[in-house]
């Protein structure tokens, strides 16, 4: 049987190079429109998530 793996790939982190991981800017402009779509009414029953689409 092989025993094929992939081999861990380490990286010295010496702090001069850091990279900084985010969304684009159009990820998050989507996900705004989304967010307005809904809104949280604490009234409704909880098995309903108190989410609310307008």
């Amino acid at each position: 049987m092989q025993k094929n793996s992939t081999h861990l790939i380490t990286k010295e982190c010496n702090g001069t190079q850091q990279s900084s991981v985010k969304p684009r800017k159009s990820t998050i402009e989507f996900l705004k429109q989304f967010a307005r779509a809904y809104t949280y009414q604490q009234q409704m029953p909880y098995q309903l998530g108190g989410f609310i689409a307008n």
